[in-house]
C-alpha cells in the first residue's frame, strides 16, 4: 500500500537583522587647542564626548505551520503498511534580535603648543554601545488535518496515521549590545581618557508561540 504525505509545511524563521552601523565620523569633535597670546592664554577644551551606538533592529516574528490537509481514502481492501501523515507544520521560531552599533570615539582634547603652563584639554569619554534588539516571536502550530478512511474489507494490519497539530516555535533570543566607543586622547599628554561602555543586551521581551496546532479527526469504517 503507498505512503500518503499530507502534512502541513513548517513556518519559517526570519533571517538575523543585520548589525546597526558605526556612526559616520566615528568620532566626537576635538577640543580647541590652547590659545596664545601676549595678553595671556586661553587653556585648551576638552574633546566632545562620544554618542550612544544605534539601537539593534528587532527580530522578525516567525510565520505559523501550515495545516496538515484533510483527506479521504475509498479502499476495497484495506490492507497492512498503509502510511498517511496530515500531521500540522510547526510554527517558525522567532529571529534574533539585531547587535546594537558600537558607540562614538570621544573627541581628543586640544593640545598645548604654547610656551605656558596652560593645561590642555582633556579627551572625551567614548560612548556606550547601542541596546540590543529584541528577538522575534515564535509563531503558532498548524492543525492536523482531518483523515477518513472507508472500506470494504478490513485485512491486515491497521493503517499507520499521523494526524498530530503543529507545535508552537519559539521567541527569538535578545540581540548583543554594541562595543563602546574609544575615548579621546588628552591634549599634549598622549594619554587617553576612559572608554565607553559595553552596550546592554536586547530586552526579553520575545514570546514563544502561543498555540498547538488541533488535533485532526480520524474516520475509519467500512463503505455505506
Amino acid at each position: 500500500m503507498p505512503n500518503f504525505d499530507h502534512s502541513g509545511d513548517p513556518g519559517t524563521t526570519p533571517p538575523v537583522p543585520p548589525p546597526q552601523p558605526q556612526f559616520n565620523p566615528n568620532k566626537a569633535a576635538n577640543g580647541t587647542p590652547v590659545h596664545c597670546s601676549t595678553w595671556g592664554d586661553d587653556a585648551g577644551t576638552d574633546g566632545a564626548p562620544g554618542a550612544v551606538g544605534f539601537t539593534g533592529s528587532n527580530g522578525g516574528n516567525g510565520t505559523p505551520g501550515q495545516d496538515g490537509s484533510s483527506v479521504q481514502i475509498k479502499v476495497h481492501d484495506l490492507l497492512g503498511g498503509l502510511n498517511i501523515d496530515c500531521r500540522g507544520g510547526n510554527g517558525g521560531n522567532g529571529a534574533q534580535g539585531g547587535t546594537g552599533g558600537q558607540g562614538q570615539n570621544g573627541g581628543d582634547g586640544g593640545d598645548n603648543s604654547c610656551d605656558t603652563g596652560e593645561h590642555a584639554g582633556a579627551g572625551a569619554l567614548g560612548g556606550m554601545g547601542g541596546t540590543g534588539g529584541a528577538g522575534g516571536d515564535g509563531a503558532d502550530g498548524g492543525n492536523g488535518g482531518d483523515l477518513t478512511i472507508l472500506y470494504v474489507n478490513f485485512v491486515g494490519d491497521a493503517p499507520v496515521i499521523k494526524t498530530a497539530g503543529g507545535i508552537p516555535g519559539f521567541g527569538g533570543p535578545p540581540g548583543a549590545g554594541g562595543a563602546g566607543g574609544i575615548g579621546g586622547n588628552n591634549g599634549a599628554g598622549g594619554g587617553k581618557n576612559q572608554d565607553g561602555g559595553q552596550g546592554f543586551n536586547g530586552p526579553t521581551t520575545s514570546k514563544n508561540g502561543q498555540n498547538k496546532g488541533r488535533q485532526g479527526n480520524i474516520v475509519i469504517a467500512p463503505q455505506p
